[in-house]
C-alpha cells in the first residue's frame, strides 16, 4: 500500500505548522547554505501549499501539494542525479488513486501500477532497465490489491512463465 498521508519528513511537519499568518514562503537551509526545503502558499483561505524538498547538492528531491495537512494531486520525487524517481497520483484525502510510475536512475520506466483507494488494482508491470523498456513482469491485481496472476519475461521480452490463476478475460500468454 502507498500511504501518502504520512510520507512527509519531519522538516515538512515543522514547516507546515510554522507558517505565519502572512502566508509567506517558509524556507530551511542545509549548514552549507543550500536550500533544503520550501513551503509555498498557493491559496490562503484553503490552507493549500506546495512543498519543495532539495538534496544537499541543490537538486530537487520532491514536489508535493498539500491541502488541509494532506498530500493531493501529483507526488513527484527525483533521484539525486535529477532524473524522475516516481510519480504518484493521490486524491484529496491523500489516498493513492490513479496511475503510479517508478523510474530507474537513468530515466527508464521501472514499474507502473494503478491504485484505487490506496490499493493496487487492475494491471501493473515491472520493466527491465533497458532503453526500450521490455516487460520483466506483468501483474493482474484483485480488488484487495493482491496479485492474482503474474507473467514473467526475459530481458528481450520472451515469455518465461506465469503464476496464479489466469483471469477468463485475459487473452495474453
Amino acid at each position: 500500500m502507498v500511504r501518502l498521508k504520512y510520507v512527509f519528513f519531519h522538516s515538512l511537519f515543522f514547516l507546515f505548522f510554522s507558517c505565519n499568518d502572512k502566508h509567506e514562503n517558509m524556507k530551511t537551509y542545509y549548514p552549507n547554505g543550500i536550500l533544503k526545503s520550501e513551503v509555498i502558499p498557493v491559496m490562503d483561505s484553503l490552507k493549500q501549499f506546495t512543498f519543495l524538498e532539495f538534496y544537499p547538492t541543490g537538486l530537487l528531491k520532491s514536489i508535493q501539494s498539500l491541502k488541509n495537512d494532506t498530500v493531493f494531486g501529483q507526488l513527484l520525487s527525483f533521484h539525486e542525479n535529477g532524473m524522475l524517481d516516481k510519480k504518484i497520483i493521490v486524491d484529496s484525502n491523500g489516498i493513492a488513486s490513479g496511475m503510479a510510475y517508478w523510474f530507474y536512475t537513468n530515466g527508464v520506466l521501472k514499474s507502473i501500477r494503478n491504485y484505487k483507494n490506496d490499493k493496487q488494482e487492475g494491471f501493473g508491470g515491472d520493466y527491465w532497465n533497458k532503453p526500450f523498456g521490455f516487460v520483466k513482469s506483468a501483474f493482474i491485481f484483485n480488488e484487495d490489491g493482491q496479485i492474482v496472476y503474474k507473467m514473467n519475461y526475459d530481458s528481450i521480452g520472451t515469455f518465461i512463465n506465469s503464476e496464479g490463476i489466469k483471469p477468463k478475460y485475459w487473452k495474453g500468454d
